[in-house]
């Protein structure tokens, strides 16, 4: 085409309003780019150190998506800015010279082909500026311990610190590890790799590292091991000067605030299997000890909480964490008090000695624990608790018999109400207290009967541990023709009536007026027989009823009719 040369300023700015007026509208969200980047790529490490691996630049070439910013410096009337993106068939649009291929070419090949066609028979002697805005064409990768993994735009100039960060940053920061940098060769030869660690990277080391289109970015965090009685076991991020508190912290602390015991911090020795060991108990550890001491990638820290064992008349039997405060009274509490409240008994400690075997340290009583007089009991780690309640055993006519606790200033009357009291509540009876005395063969034995206790007799004999309560409630006897004969507890109260009442009634072939009275009379070792007309009862005549005894038997003949 022939060079068509403006002659006047008009034209030339007629020109230039028209380059003017075709900039286009970028899409929301474009960030503003830099110039190409630094493309330099390093030697594998296996060959060169770290600081010989900058070599080789190379122009960044353009990708389809990329932004461009189209600058015309001259004429200074004309002066404009047109921002254009890569086409997907690789051209960008450019107005009154139409495309211009784009991808695969450098920004400075670019340049020329605009500033040589727009000076091809439209503006006389132009100066045009062809930059980067942004990249969409060539990205990196970032993977490992970062915020947010993924492909990121490569800008010019990306020093590896503002790659990570572009990532998101650390997951913890200030954590301590490795970064690597993956870099494939251009002539498809092996990777390159620089590799370092985060804090050199942080402290701002390898700025003059680049990151490129196609790098791979490698962040791996050094950790740390915790096991045994912690909130969180597992394994966590080293950070800068990181004690051995921070650490435990870090897994949430042990699982019994204020307990005691022992922490082991396991460090390897090379390549070796051996391990160096430091031990320390929680105590000291919380009290600021070994703050000087600080961990290490890969080392173990194991956590050990001191237990103590209960068993016996408690309401959680079992294992409990130690602490120094720890003695029998609120270990009792740790786990959930005495199955009876105010119960009597004893408390045993067992500790075992060198050879494994238990015995008896100290012993002391429920009752003396309880007031502050034996507090002296010391609980060592592995100590085992026995608690035992004193108890008092009930047999006879009651709710529940079997044993019970004994509590402190326990009556007769209230040990019989804990079985449940009397079968009959208005029952007549007698009620025994049996007392092993001296020698296993002597027996003290209060006798009372169940109505004088009811009455508040004997309220000044305690039940004591080991104690026998027998109690026997009156019976009377029913046969013949009602509807249930038998047995039945005789109250203060029970005539021939009621007893019959009680037996469920006449059957049908029952006379009201056949009814005998048996009482035994203990000097003729023989039944008295009285005749009983329960009509004339029923009628209103009450002397023709009369109080059964213990061991009466009331009979009912069958009607004559």
């Amino acid at each position: 085409m022939k060079q068509i040369r403006t002659q006047d300023r008009s034209a030339r700015a007629a020109v230039g309003l028209i380059l003017a007026a075709a900039l286009v509208a970028v899409s929301p969200g474009y960030g503003y780019g830099q110039t190409s980047p630094d493309a330099r790529y390093f030697e594998p490490m296996s060959a060169t150190p770290i600081q010989d691996t900058v070599s080789r630049a190379r122009e960044y070439e353009v990708g389809v998506n990329d932004l461009l910013d189209i600058s015309i410096l001259k004429p200074e009337e004309i002066r404009s800015t047109l921002t254009v993106a890569v086409a997907p068939d690789g051209a960008i649009t450019v107005p009154y010279i139409g495309n211009v291929q784009a991808n695969g070419r450098t920004l400075p090949v670019i340049q020329d082909e605009v500033q040589k066609r727009l000076a091809d028979g439209y503006v006389e002697f132009p100066v045009v500026s062809v930059s980067l805005r942004q990249t969409r064409s060539k990205k990196f990768t970032v993977y490992g311990q970062v915020v947010h993994p993924g492909a990121y735009p490569a800008e010019e100039h990306m020093p590896l610190l503002n790659a990570i960060t572009v990532a998101g940053g650390l997951i913890v920061p200030g954590s301590k590890g490795q970064v690597k940098l993956l870099r494939p060769h251009p002539e498809g030869g092996e990777v390159e790799i620089l590799e370092t660690d985060i804090s050199d990277i942080l402290m701002g080391a390898h700025q003059d590292v680049h990151v490129l289109s196609g790098d791979s970015i490698v962040v791996t965090v050094a950790r740390f091991f915790v096991y045994g009685q912690i909130a969180r076991p597992g394994a966590y991020p080293v950070e800068e000067n990181m004690s051995i508190l921070h650490a435990i912290t870090v897994a949430g602390g042990f699982v019994e605030s204020g307990a005691t015991g022992r922490i082991k911090l396991l460090r390897r020795q090379g390549a070796k299997e051996e391990f160096e060991v430091l031990e320390s108990d929680i105590t000291a550890i919380l009290e600021g000890a070994h703050q000087d001491i600080y961990v290490l990638p890969f080392d173990t820290i194991v956590v050990s909480v001191d237990k103590f064992f209960l068993y016996g008349e408690v309401n959680r039997p079992g294992m409990y964490p130690l602490e120094k405060t720890t003695t029998p009274l609120t270990a009792i509490a740790m786990a959930g008090g005495f199955v009876q409240s105010g119960a009597t008994g004893r408390i045993k400690l067992l500790r075992s000695n060198t050879q494994g075997e238990e015995f008896h340290i100290l012993e002391s009583n429920v009752s003396a624990m309880l007031d502050g007089t034996s507090q002296e009991m010391a609980i060592h780690p592995g100590d085992t608790l026995v608690v035992s309640a004193d108890r008092y055993f009930v047999s006879g006519d009651v709710v529940r018999p079997g044993a019970y606790p004994v509590e402190e200033n326990m009556t007769l009357l209230h040990a019989v109400s804990a079985s449940g009291g009397f079968i009959e509540s208005d029952a007549t009876g007698s009620v025994k207290l049996l007392r092993q005395g001296d020698s296993n063969e002597d027996f003290q034995i209060i006798d009372s009967d169940i109505t004088a206790i009811l009455s508040g007799a004997h309220r000044d004999v305690k039940v004591l541990p080991g104690d026998s309560i027998v109690v026997s409630v009156d019976k009377f006897f029913v046969y013949g023709e009602v509807n249930r004969p038998g047995m039945y507890p005789l109250s203060k109260t029970t005539t021939p009536l009621t007893a019959i009442a009680m037996a469920g009634g006449f059957t049908k072939f029952g006379s009201a007026s056949h009814v005998k009275l048996l009482r035994m009379n203990e000097k003729l070792g023989m039944y008295d027989t009285k005749s009983v007309n329960i009509k004339d009862v029923i009628s209103g005549y009450s002397k023709a009823d009369s109080l059964l005894h213990s061991g009466d038997v009331v009979v009912v003949s069958e009607s004559a009719f």
